[in-house]
């Protein structure tokens, strides 16, 4: 019972985290503010889904990308008119 009421006590604090970043975007003054922010909000909702990568991803509707992804041990290249524009990996993991 202590655990999960750990648990609930962090995911409240992350959440709150995240928050309180989103509402200080509303503050920025220009678009490389808001590219400075963006990795900390990451950050944070990686720490509150508990995962080791976040990814924000952006719409190209000029033209086609190749994506690369490794998927259950397959690597694969798609074809998709987005494009990972930020992304977030906890400790020393590589981002891809």
């Amino acid at each position: 019972m202590e655990e999960y009421r750990d648990d609930i006590k962090s995911k409240l604090h992350y959440m709150d985290e995240i928050l309180h970043k989103i509402s200080f975007m509303s503050q920025a003054e220009n678009e490389k503010q808001l590219d400075d922010m963006t990795p900390s909000i990451l950050k944070s909702v990686g720490k509150y889904t508990a995962a080791d990568r976040a990814y924000i991803f952006e719409w190209n509707s000029e033209k086609k990308e190749v994506l690369k992804i490794h998927l259950n041990g397959v690597h694969q290249e798609l074809n998709h008119r987005y494009r990972i524009c930020r992304k977030f990996c906890a400790g020393n993991q590589m981002c891809q």
